[in-house]
């Protein structure tokens, strides 16, 4: 039974974060609340025409779940909105943009 339920939370809340991530987006960050005193971010510095991902990090119980993916993604779109290149410097950017083709 507690596993049933177990498997029943993550479900919802693993569906939660892809249809809705709740994004916050401020100076230098793109953040999601995941639980009281749970984040998971995504930082960068604007240089010029250059967006600059600097970092990415989900809490250990949150991975998996896409999280880290929703928050690259919204800030691809700032990217785009704003005319701004994305020059990924952590591993999880470098990695995701490979992953889509997007670096050359």
């Amino acid at each position: 039974m507690a596993a049933l339920s177990a498997y029943k939370y993550v479900k919802s809340v693993k569906g939660k974060a892809s249809t809705n991530p709740g994004i916050v987006h401020g100076d230098g960050l793109f953040y999601m609340q995941l639980a009281p005193g749970k984040r998971a971010y995504l930082t960068y510095q604007l240089e010029g025409k250059e967006m600059r991902i600097i970092s990415t990090f989900t809490p250990p119980e949150f991975r998996g779940r896409g999280i880290a993916a929703s928050l690259m993604e919204a800030a691809l779109r700032f990217a785009e909105e704003m005319g701004y290149k994305v020059v990924p410097v952590c591993d999880y950017a470098k990695h995701y943009m490979s992953k889509k083709g997007l670096l050359s």
